[in-house]
């Protein structure tokens, strides 16, 4: 096997998160450049295609949104804010999908640079042909520190749980 080879690997990270403040919404596609600028280079991953950044069309939840192909598949992200809600509660859910390798600790790192983070869950998944070689994690953090992880491989049917 030469190192050429391709392995069909995809990895996955979600994260899900309270903001904590709202964004500066005055110029979206502006911010959504520098997102992904800096999260690609900080993953290694390159754009396939023009980037995406539109407006919420829903008046119950404003905000925006980001997307970019990737020439390993694709990263994008849905802020938006409540309104009528005493604090406005922001929020942020965001995917990054690949086949080629990344640390989903650089991701959180950016998102929290460019969103603010408070609390997040997040999930982060190592795909594979077979499902029995598929390795999931849970995680939970506040700003770009990672509180809690919880590792699962169905091969082993066993949960490992490591509170960092």
């Amino acid at each position: 096997m030469t190192s050429d080879h391709f392995l069909p690997i995809h990895k996955i990270f979600v994260l899900d998160a309270e903001l904590e403040t709202l964004l500066d919404e005055s110029n979206p596609q502006e911010f959504c450049k520098n997102y992904f600028t800096e999260l690609l280079e900080a993953v290694g991953m390159k754009p396939l295609a023009p980037m995406s950044c539109s407006p919420s069309a829903d008046p119950r939840a404003p905000g925006f949104s980001g997307v970019q192909e990737l020439t390993t598949s694709h990263t994008s992200f849905h802020y938006f804010w409540e309104p009528h809600a005493a604090t406005k509660n922001p929020n942020l859910h965001l995917d990054l999908y690949s086949c080629g390798p990344f640390a989903y600790e650089d991701a959180i790192r950016i998102a929290h640079k460019h969103f603010g983070l408070g609390e997040w869950t997040g999930n982060f998944i190592e795909r594979q042909l077979n499902p029995l070689d598929r390795i999931s994690l849970q995680i939970i953090g506040k700003g770009d520190i990672i509180q809690e992880s919880v590792a699962m491989s169905p091969r082993k049917g066993e949960k490992r749980t490591a509170v960092l």
